[in-house]
């Protein structure tokens, strides 16, 4: 996994580089309640998704209240004044006096507000200003604070996007993540929606059992986004997993290096590609043995400051049979 004390203090390495370079300025004093008033159902939908909570929620909140940088903000309470708002409708709709939209603006819209159409709201580069970053150079910051752009990515999910047959497809960031319009914004902390993307069949012979993770239908890398997200399987000699007969990783292992940080492995599951791994078992292993496969978000050192929600969600559970042996 990513050095946790090193990144700790990175803010959980969000760092924002060029993608917001000479964007309009954001309106700052615009409360999101005016947009209730003509668009309730979207409002509505935003309120509840952890756009809403990215100031907020219990995941950053446990890293930033450790290591409070300024830039960290910039994606996760990028209006000044209202912070609480996290990302808002402000934050993708409002320019200066213009409000943004990726459709044709209407007139009745128009005569609510001065509107113009941005094509890029509806595609992935609305998404990249945060979903796609690099971590800092480590010594400049340890030393002064400085933030200097290093070339290691902290998260790649858009270049995934376009490396993936979804990207080929012409398939957006919307079209999962904004289905039919909608403003939650599912992602790896709905646990239905990830259930839907992720097929999970194993094999076993007397040496071990083989796990294989298959994505379906997702445009990214999976899991994707925060360097720390993996998905583990763990097998059991019991439902209830007191005694653990081995684990598997699905995320990314990476160390420091004088300046920046280096992959060691890389176990995720790339775009449209199934990932076979492999737990070795003793021969004395029950009969049939009980399996997990969990969803978990954050660097493991801060799990014990965290209610069990925000640590992990079970994503799949059951048995693992012995093949039948055909007699002769």
């Amino acid at each position: 996994m990513f050095n946790g004390a090193v990144l700790r203090s990175l803010c959980r390495g969000a760092l924002i580089t060029a993608a917001l370079v000479g964007a309009p300025p954001l309106r700052a004093d615009v409360d999101t309640m005016p947009c209730a008033r003509c668009h309730q159902p979207e409002h509505d939908a935003w309120s509840t998704s952890r756009h809403a909570r990215a100031f907020l929620n219990a995941n950053f909140r446990v890293s930033y209240d450790r290591a409070p940088h300024p830039w960290c903000l910039t994606c996760h309470a990028p209006e000044a004044g209202h912070p609480e708002h996290g990302v808002s409708c402000n934050t993708c709709h409002v320019r200066g006096e213009v409000v943004l939209s990726a459709q044709p603006p209407s007139s009745l819209g128009q005569k609510a507000h001065r509107m113009e159409q941005d094509p890029l709201l509806g595609g992935a580069d609305a998404c990249a200003r945060c979903h796609e970053f690099t971590l800092p150079e480590r010594v400049p910051f340890e030393r002064t604070g400085v933030v200097t752009p290093s070339a290691f990515p902290a998260q790649e999910t858009v270049s995934e996007w376009r490396r993936s047959s979804s990207g080929a497809a012409g398939e957006s960031c919307q079209s999962c993540h904004m289905p039919g319009g909608s403003h939650t914004f599912p992602g790896g902390h709905t646990p239905e929606f990830v259930r839907a993307a992720l097929a999970v069949a194993f094999t076993r012979d007397a040496a071990g059992v083989g796990v294989t993770l298959t994505p379906r239908g997702v445009g990214h890398g999976m899991p994707t986004g925060d360097p720390f997200r993996r998905i583990r399987v763990t097998l059991c000699d019991e439902a209830e997993c007191q005694r653990v007969r081995g684990t598997i990783t699905a995320g990314r292992q990476t160390e420091p290096t004088a300046n920046g940080w280096t992959v060691l492995a890389d176990a995720r599951m790339p775009p449209d590609v199934p990932v076979t791994l492999r737990i070795p078992l003793p021969r004395e292993t029950p009969q049939n043995l009980f399996y997990r496969v969990t969803y978990h978000f954050n660097d493991p050192v801060l799990d014990q400051f965290l209610a069990a929600p925000d640590v992990s969600y079970v994503l799949a559970r059951g048995v693992v049979e012995t093949p039948r042996v055909e007699k002769p």
